[in-house]
């Protein structure tokens, strides 16, 4: 990677920087137009404007669209409500707490992106809520017979289940976003959560009702064979969640919104 210095106006040689810190430079206003650089191993020195990493637009505001009606707000002046047709927004997030809350607000929004704090604090908390109400059911559970009562605990706990799935669908597929890849791919995440299930239904059925069972080519070990494979590809696909998590966002805009943790390329 190529590395470059810069001269202050009191003829200090400052550096090296990647790129990338160059480019932050100019919009901090450490490096003007006429500000003199050089790369790594060059000993002449040129006027900024001339190097291939400068460009004009690192002057101005980054612009950020509201993905509903396109109302712009300069960089820095990004409120958490858009101020045209009130939608929320992704706004940077200062700690996990908010980044949560940030995730619940956005449960069934599929637009946008999600930054590894949001994502992060969205799964740890989910896993938590849901290991939670997993405890609570195994040592109290509900009765179904007990009335309204039994009804009602039931209906709350799956509902909850249900919430907690639709948000860790969602943050995933900003997530993707984030860094630049399509949201669909987790269907992959779906489908491989369906697989294990499949053979399992079909072996209830098979022992609860006459006329089902297995094919002639399979038998029972080649079946429970088969569960377990696909158990472990479902297991395997489930590491890719903990990489979406490491990977760093895609700097600048891209077609599913802005960066604000990059917001110039």
């Amino acid at each position: 990677m190529n590395m470059y210095y810069y001269l202050t106006p009191e003829k200090d040689i400052c550096g090296p920087y990647s790129r990338h810190q160059m480019r932050e430079a100019v919009v901090s206003g450490s490096i003007c137009a006429e500000t003199l650089c050089s790369a790594a191993g060059d000993e002449t020195w040129t006027p900024a404007e001339q190097q291939e990493w400068y460009d004009e637009s690192l002057l101005h505001p980054v612009i950020h669209t509201c993905p509903y009606c396109g109302t712009e707000q300069k960089e820095g002046e990004v409120t958490p409500s858009c101020p045209g047709c009130r939608r929320y927004q992704m706004t940077p997030s200062g700690n996990f707490f908010d980044s949560f809350l940030l995730s619940v607000r956005r449960c069934f929004q599929l637009k946008g992106r999600s930054g590894r704090m949001e994502y992060w604090a969205w799964l740890v908390c989910s896993w938590g809520i849901s290991m939670l109400l997993g405890v609570l059911v195994s040592y109290f559970p509900p009765d179904i017979t007990d009335g309204d009562y039994g009804v009602f605990a039931w209906a709350i706990f799956i509902v909850l289940m249900v919430l907690v799935y639709i948000g860790t669908i969602s943050v995933i597929v900003r997530r993707l976003h984030d860094i630049g890849r399509s949201g669909k791919w987790v269907l992959v995440f779906i489908a491989t959560e369906l697989l294990p299930v499949l053979p399992a239904v079909y072996a209830l059925l098979a022992d609860s009702f006459e006329g089902i069972y297995l094919p002639e080519s399979m038998d029972n070990n080649t079946f429970v064979v088969l569960f377990i494979f696909l158990l472990l590809v479902s297991y395997l696909v489930k590491l890719l969640i903990p990489v979406l998590g490491c990977i760093d966002s895609q700097r600048g805009a891209n077609q599913y919104g802005p960066s604000y943790k990059y917001p110039r390329a």
